[in-house]
């Protein structure tokens, strides 16, 4: 019983703690964190191929779009673009955005590279490490999907609710 009224309380409190936000501006922003954790998109066009990512350092499939048309619920928007994409994976494998049009970008480019030594991993995201828990799964035959369910925005939208932002996207 003790322990139920130690919750009840904690969770009463739970409203003063956006005390430096505008309530208007903490609720869009758990709004926003929360459509963050799926973003996804249909694909028609120049597009083939299978994959599946767990993680940005995992990737098993292939697949190659060129000037695709696209659309979705991307980086907090519903929208539509071209998109020039390869992607690869045995175990270790690579997602190279090429070329995106009518948006900034859908995830970036991130992978592994490899020449003289070890493979090293790169990515364009200054996200810092929030997009690497993604685990994703595309499909395309002329007319696909893409979708991606980004396990590290759970912590991004958990964190929000105490004010901390691990992923630097809050509106202040």
């Amino acid at each position: 019983m003790r322990r139920i009224a130690t919750l009840a309380l904690l969770l009463s409190l739970m409203p003063l703690l956006p005390a430096c936000q505008s309530q208007d501006t903490y609720w869009q922003n758990r709004f926003y964190d929360a459509t963050d954790i799926v973003q996804g998109h249909v694909i028609a066009g120049q597009a083939f191929g299978a994959q599946i990512e767990a993680t940005h350092f995992l990737s098993l499939g292939w697949t190659s779009e060129t000037n695709a048309w696209c659309a979705g619920w991307c980086n907090r928007h519903f929208s539509k673009w071209h998109e020039t994409v390869s992607t690869w994976g045995l175990i270790l494998g690579r997602h190279d955005e090429q070329k995106v049009v009518g948006i900034p970008r859908v995830s970036g480019s991130y992978g592994w590279k490899f020449g003289k030594g070890w493979p090293t991993y790169q990515s364009d995201n200054t996200q810092a490490f929030m997009p690497w828990f993604a685990v994703r799964g595309t499909v395309a035959v002329i007319v696909g999907v893409d979708i991606e369910v980004r396990l590290g925005e759970v912590v991004d939208f958990i964190g929000g609710i105490f004010t901390w932002d691990p992923s630097h996207d809050d509106k202040k």
